[in-house]
């Protein structure tokens, strides 16, 4: 997912560079994950257990999708 955040953050605005489900469950219940980033999180879990990596990164940020292709570690990965 590109969005106009750079990834999952934590309670203290800190990207998360990867995060399971329990750490999601969590920052849901405090309510650090809200709005459009629950949507975005399920669907990307919902990609992870059919194999896929999934990443949610900045999409202004120009070349986000081709370092995220080269494998650059970027964002919050999900998964794989």
């Amino acid at each position: 997912f590109l969005t106009d955040v750079d990834g999952v953050l934590d309670a203290e605005g800190r990207l998360l560079h990867t995060i399971d489900a329990a750490s999601a469950a969590a920052l849901r219940t405090d309510g650090t994950l809200s709005g459009g980033m629950i949507p975005k999180v399920d669907a990307c879990f919902r990609a992870a257990e059919t194999g896929a990596v999934a990443c949610m990164a900045n999409g202004r940020v120009p070349g986000t999708l081709h370092r995220i292709a080269g494998d650059e570690p970027l964002g919050t990965r999900i998964g794989g």
